[in-house]
């Protein structure tokens, strides 16, 4: 039997409530332990609430008025399940937590905390407390985020206090892996390992940019995330996507050829991992944008996957399987280790909740596996397979967070006995590059920044990722605490504005998708550019989604197709908005306080609703256009210019919206192209709306005077 520690904290309630409540919770738990951290939580949201803490010796001192409140674990079960009891018998009340191992417990606690959070006050955390038992779905819930950029890092990589608000949100979440990846598209950090450590025999590589103290700090940093993620219940991945700078700008670390990464690489990966004890996971790129050549793979890798298993201790390792080759395959699982293969889930986007419906043509050509599954889940693979969505290629600034979409995707990560998945944390591409451009934070308008880290903003994005993910069930206290505790009264609308909100980025992505790249392509200011590239436009599933070009050649020529049109895109676009419209007007006169956070939410929203309605406003007006092109009949060009004239308005809202409010040039993707703002993009609709009604004055004048036309 574990020492069991005993705390009892008294509750005064309101009038209402007949006698003074007072709580006794029996835990035995240390202090470094993800239940015990989650504990301190539930212990501050009761302070919070007025209460007042007193501990005893065992839960035998409980008086007879007491709520006895009890936490433990349990070696029965899957790992990270939970299971919340409550008894009642000779007017004694008790709740019971149990939780298989420290993190199920510490889910369980959360479970608890968002209750309470969600009921209604006066508070009775009997009545608040429901009976559950959960069990993880998906196994493996990942989330990761890049570095790209020493200035806009620099307040927050080092600091204890992020990192520690940052896993208590994954630990709240149930997202139960966090990758840190060093080295993507880019010269910084790459590779990873002479920004922080010395190799005996390499003493010429050197990073003159970073002394040996900033060297230090980095290694450090390093240290204290992985170790406080275990804190947290998390398993910490080192990512290491890139094995030199590549041509990604210019090089870092000098002293360091080709030939000597194939010895270089693998001393310095055991040494990282020797002076870093927690970290329990690496993340390899593959393919030639890691900086070997794929003739030479098999090689290198095998190189790296003899370095952890020298390391003594169980690493979970994950060969990303663009450009991956089957003997590399065979080499690292003859060094003897478990390995898991990651491939992405909708190309380079947040696309709609379920698996690709075509293998990509230039994919099956080279059989090269950038996007989906195709040839990795043929019967005994040696290999688990992991699903990354690269949400950082469309969710980059506005909020998100749709608890059901999140479901959806839930069940389809089970594909193939998938292990789970990893999704991207907002915010990841911001100042990709190093780009140069100082300190800026996201809002301009400082007053708008309801948080002091600017993960913070994004609270429901994680959240209903990894909730619906653990367990699949459309009750989830957790969220349904968080949005009332932000948003009080008003949380009912302020959850359906994020619903309905959360589809428009996915939807778009997947009938109007310009690159598969997420460097090309930001849907969340991406305009569709002129009509004639509009219309030709593919999608992010051609099989179900018609090309206004490809529509408007069917209808003419009676051929029939079960694909979406165009007319359905706009309708379901135009219902998304109008319910984001009306969920904010209704939350408005709800909110008694926190209008700061609604403040900011709104502007969200409404960009989102307006990108709704513009891109339904440009696809019926390029349907009209084409079909005005193919019919020579006015009345479809005329159509097409005043549906255009709308979409130019929507845009002219969204930038009145977002000027001044959003930093103007924002760093998201490759610049000095990808720098800028929605303000940017209204000259190039204004002059294209122009040029169609020039196309119009043309096409009369041409049917009144041929001779002149």
């Amino acid at each position: 039997m574990p020492n069991l520690q005993v705390i009892v904290l008294s509750l005064g309630l309101c009038a209402a409530l007949s006698a003074q409540q007072k709580i006794g919770i029996v835990a035995a738990r240390e202090a470094s332990t993800a239940s015990a951290n989650a504990l301190r939580l539930l212990e501050e949201t009761f302070q919070r609430r007025g209460v007042a803490l007193r501990r005893i010796a065992t839960a035998q001192d409980l008086q007879d008025d007491e709520l006895l409140l009890t936490l433990s674990t349990s070696p029965d079960g899957p790992a990270e399940s939970f299971a919340i009891r409550k008894t009642a018998a000779n007017r004694k009340t008790a709740i019971t937590v149990t939780g298989v191992g420290e993190t199920g417990l510490a889910y369980g606690i959360f479970e608890l905390l968002g209750q309470v959070q969600a009921a209604p006050s006066p508070l009775d955390v009997y009545r608040a407390a429901a009976e559950v038992e959960r069990r993880p779905d998906v196994k493996v819930r990942s989330v990761a985020m890049s570095l790209y950029n020493r200035d806009l890092e620099r307040d927050w990589f080092f600091s204890k206090d992020f990192w520690n608000q940052y896993f208590a949100l994954l630990s709240r979440s149930r997202l139960n892996q966090f990758s840190l990846i060093f080295g993507h598209q880019t010269s910084y950090f790459a590779p990873v390992f002479p920004f922080m450590i010395d190799v005996p025999g390499y003493e010429r590589v050197r990073t003159p940019e970073y002394s040996s103290d900033d060297r230090r700090k980095n290694l450090e940093a390093l240290r204290m995330i992985s170790a406080l993620a275990e804190q947290w219940g998390i398993r910490f991945v080192l990512g290491i996507w890139q094995q030199h700078a590549n041509g990604y700008g210019r090089n870092l670390v000098e002293g360091l050829s080709y030939e000597d990464l194939f010895d270089y690489c693998p001393k310095a990966l055991a040494i990282l991992l020797k002076e870093c004890p927690h970290i329990r996971g690496v993340q390899f790129r593959m393919n030639s944008e890691s900086g070997i050549q794929e003739d030479h793979q098999n090689r290198f890798f095998t190189g790296m996957a003899k370095a952890i298993r020298s390391v003594g201790r169980p690493i979970w390792t994950d060969f990303r399987a663009k450009g991956l080759r089957p003997e590399t395959v065979a080499s690292i699982q003859a060094v003897g280790f478990p390995t898991t293969v990651s491939t992405k889930f909708w190309r380079e986007h947040m696309g709609l909740p379920y698996h690709g419906t075509r293998i990509d043509p230039l994919d099956k050509q080279r059989s090269y596996r950038r996007y989906g599954f195709w040839d990795l889940l043929y019967q005994g693979h040696p290999y688990d397979v992991l699903y990354r969505m690269w949400t950082f290629g469309s969710q980059k600034i506005l909020l998100w967070g749709n608890l059901d979409y999140t479901r959806r995707f839930a069940a389809s990560t089970h594909l193939g006995d998938a292990v789970g998945f990893e999704i991207f944390a907002p915010l990841s591409q911001k100042g990709f590059g190093n780009w140069r451009g100082g300190d800026w934070r996201i809002f301009a308008n400082r007053e708008l920044e309801h948080y002091r880290w600017e993960f913070e903003r994004y609270w429901a994005y994680y959240l209903t990722f990894g909730l619906a993910t653990y367990s699949p069930s459309p009750s989830q206290p957790v969220l349904d605490g968080e949005f009332r505790r932000r948003f009080g009264e008003a949380s009912s609308a302020m959850r359906e504005a994020y619903d309905a909100a959360g589809w428009v980025i996915p939807f778009l992505t997947a009938i109007r998708n310009p690159s598969s790249s997420n460097f090309r392509y930001w849907p969340e200011m991406d305009t569709g550019g002129l009509t004639d590239r509009y219309i030709q436009l593919g999608s992010g599933d051609d099989n179900r989604f018609y090309r206004i070009d490809e529509y408007v050649a069917d209808t003419l020529e009676r051929r029939f197709s079960a694909k979406m049109t165009p007319q359905e895109m706009a309708s379901r676009l135009d219902g998304w908005a109008g319910v984001i419209r009306a969920a904010l007007g209704h939350a408005e006169p709800l909110l008694n306080e926190n209008r700061k956070e609604f403040a900011a939410t709104r502007i969200d929203f409404s960009v989102l609703a307006g990108l709704a309605e513009y891109h339904s406003r440009r696809l019926r007006s390029a349907l009209d256009y084409q079909f005005f092109a193919r019919t020579g009949e006015r009345h479809y060009l005329l159509s097409a210019i005043g549906h255009y004239r709308q979409a130019v308005e929507h845009w002219t809202a969204i930038v009145k919206w977002t000027d001044g409010v959003y930093y103007d040039h924002m760093v998201f993707n490759r610049p000095p192209e990808q720098i800028g703002h929605w303000k940017d993009e209204l000259p190039f609709l204004k002059a294209d709306l122009a040029r169609l009604e020039e196309i119009d004055r043309v096409f009369v004048k041409s049917c009144e005077h041929p001779e002149q036309a």
